[in-house]
């Protein structure tokens, strides 16, 4: 694998055969170590943004009683409630 000023990234041969062939190098270890850590890390935010949204609408439906239980205004779940649910 010969590296240049030019390309940083090495060109790694595309055939399934000729990977099958070849063992994995550290670069490709980093590289499939990256790609799997930025899928983790949507599988996370994914789940951060469906809790959020199901909390939000969960706020939405409270009764008057159930808000002042908990101490929130009705003004207060309103402004919650009407954020998007990628925003905390």
């Amino acid at each position: 694998m010969k590296l240049s000023m030019t390309s940083p990234l090495p060109a790694f041969p595309l055939s399934a055969s000729a990977l099958s062939q070849r063992p994995f190098t550290d670069l490709a270890r980093i590289a499939l170590v990256t790609v799997a850590a930025a899928a983790l890390r949507a599988a996370i935010s994914f789940e951060t943004w469906r809790r959020r949204a199901a909390g939000r609408r969960q706020l939405a439906r409270m009764s008057a009683w159930e808000r002042r239980d908990i101490g929130i205004t009705r003004a207060d779940a309103l402004w919650e409630g009407g954020k998007p649910f990628w925003r905390p």
